[in-house]
């Protein structure tokens, strides 16, 4: 996968991540981000239904971030980083006010 693209959630005038992701995303990565949704579902498991958008992300921002200082930094090139993919993991993230906590539901490797 190619990472070519910085960016914040929810938006930068309240952001609460930064984040890398690609601008073209692979058919192969979303028929498995199907895949996952599919079977989670038929397992009565909730999945919220928003838009995929595949991204590592880099920092997780408390209230207080300085959105000019996230804004310079945001415009700043970031040319292309290529990280070759052989497994995928399903993590859990839950968010206390201590910090994120993550465990891993699956991990499987990919051909």
């Amino acid at each position: 996968m190619t990472f070519n693209r910085l960016g914040v959630f929810p938006n930068a005038r309240h952001p609460k991540v930064i984040w890398i992701g690609s601008d073209k995303t692979s058919p192969d990565l979303v028929t498995l981000q199907r895949d996952i949704d599919s079977r989670l579902n038929r397992c009565d498991l909730f999945v919220k239904e928003k838009r995929f958008s595949p991204h590592i992300t880099l920092s997780r921002l408390r209230n207080g971030a300085k959105p000019d200082i996230l804004k310079k930094t945001l415009e700043i090139e970031t040319g292309s980083l290529l990280i070759p993919v052989t497994q995928v993991h399903l993590i859990k993230s839950r968010l206390h006010s201590s910090g994120a906590v993550h465990s891993s539901l699956f991990c499987g490797n990919l051909k």
